[in-house]
Formats: structure tokens, C-alpha cells, sequence
């Protein structure tokens, strides 16, 4: 079986890994999800800033348009991580933690904001989906994964937490 190869969408913000993601709604062809993200802040771009004053916890709506495909799962392990069997990762230590909040600051994006596009879908491919401007997405969650296939999403804060 070839792996799956998942790149981090280019985003400001990760997805909490301690929180569940439950709330979701679907209208004609869009599907929403309501998630809890941690979000860099204006103070990231100062030097030697402290990493909790330059991350805001908030609740941020994800808009995916034209979904053709949407799965909700709840793999049931004793630890979560994606499988390294099926995935091929982003090469990120998420052990350094300087490192890991060096590089968010500095470029702005988020290394590995627990969304990713999958390069070559083996679901697109059972459901016959060849049309390109479709986009494979998988966001993992505490103890979830949400799969969706849709044209482009979108997002906005919705709420600041702290």
C-alpha cells in the first residue's frame, strides 16, 4: 500500500490537539466545522517574546465549499498519532519545541497545524474523483480525524478564548 502524503496547510493558527472536534453543520454543498485553535498574534514577531504571549486561544470556523466527500471517524487507540504505516508525515520534531515555535513565529505559518492536504488521496481515487481543483483534506483532532474532499475552504476567527 503506498502512503499517504500529507502536507500542512499554510495557516496561522493549530488545531488544539486536546480538544474535540463535534460541531459541524452541512447546507447545500458546504460544510462547516467549529474547532478551537491556538493563534499566533501580533507579539509573535517580536524577538524573544514569551511563546504564551504570542498565541491566542480561539474558536475558529473552517468553510469547506462544493464537498463531495465528508467522514467523521474516532479511531479507537489507547494513544493517538496518525499511523506511520498509511501516512507519510511532514518531517517536523514536535519534541523541540524552540524549534517548532521558532519556525511558526519567523515565517508566520504554522509547521504543522494538525490540517493537512493529502498530495495523493485514496479516497479521491475510489470515489472516481479526478476532477483537480478538488482537494483531499485531514484534520486531526484529540482523538478524531475529519476527512474532506471539497474545492477550497476557507476560515475565520470566530470567538478569542482567553
Amino acid at each position: 500500500m503506498e502512503k499517504l502524503i500529507l502536507e500542512p496547510v499554510k495557516v496561522p493558527w493549530k488545531l488544539s490537539a486536546s480538544d474535540e472536534i463535534e460541531i459541524f453543520r452541512s447546507d447545500s454543498g458546504t460544510v462547516e466545522l467549529l474547532l478551537i485553535a491556538d493563534l499566533i498574534n501580533e507579539q509573535s514577531k517580536r524577538p524573544e517574546i514569551d511563546i504564551y504571549d504570542a498565541i491566542d486561544i480561539v474558536q475558529i470556523c473552517l468553510r469547506f465549499q462544493h464537498v463531495q466527500y465528508f467522514e467523521f471517524s474516532r479511531p479507537w487507540m489507547e494513544r493517538f498519532d496518525l499511523d506511520p504505516q498509511k501516512y507519510e508525515l511532514p518531517p517536523i520534531d514536535l519534541g523541540d519545541r524552540d524549534r517548532f515555535f521558532r519556525t511558526w513565529f519567523s515565517e508566520q505559518i504554522c509547521p504543522y497545524p494538525n490540517m493537512f492536504q493529502v498530495r495523493n488521496s485514496d479516497v479521491k481515487g475510489r470515489l472516481g474523483i479526478s476532477d483537480d481543483t478538488m482537494s483531499h483534506w485531514l484534520l486531526t483532532g484529540h482523538d478524531e480525524l475529519v476527512s474532506v474532499i471539497a474545492k477550497s475552504f476557507s476560515w475565520n476567527v470566530v470567538a478569542h478564548l482567553q
